[in-house]
């Protein structure tokens, strides 16, 4: 990457849905819940009852932007529950329970631009 920038979001969602694909290709994923203030109530639940009972649980969104000021945005599936065919954010997804945002970032770049940016990014 050249000396662009990135811009963190750290979020919460209780609306996550999951495709037919996601859910055969996925490890099983866990979350902490949070409550209406976003705070950890110190219980953990699985992804897919997280989106199907609409838990609180946290997530991230990180927006790369380079040094001519060009944002990577990035088309989702087709196979995408949620808006299939649109375009996003250079990445997100979710936080997982025991992770902390920078491992969270880490991971999201492996996994969504098959990047490996960990000796490159500091404490988030």
């Amino acid at each position: 990457m050249d000396k662009g920038r990135i811009i963190f979001l750290n979020g919460v969602t209780s609306s996550g849905k999951t495709s037919i694909v996601d859910v055969l290709q996925a490890r099983e994923e866990y979350f902490d819940v949070l409550d209406e203030q976003g705070n950890k109530t110190g219980d953990i639940i699985e992804r897919k009852e997280a989106h199907k009972k609409g838990i609180c649980h946290r997530v991230i969104q990180v927006w790369v932007i380079n040094s001519k000021n060009e944002l990577l945005l990035q088309k989702r599936s087709a196979n995408k529950d949620s808006c299939p065919n649109m375009w996003y954010v250079s990445l997100g997804g979710h936080i997982e329970s025991k992770e902390d945002n920078r491992q969270t970032i880490i991971r999201e770049f492996s996994e969504e631009l098959g990047l490996d940016i960990s000796n490159q990014i500091d404490e988030v």
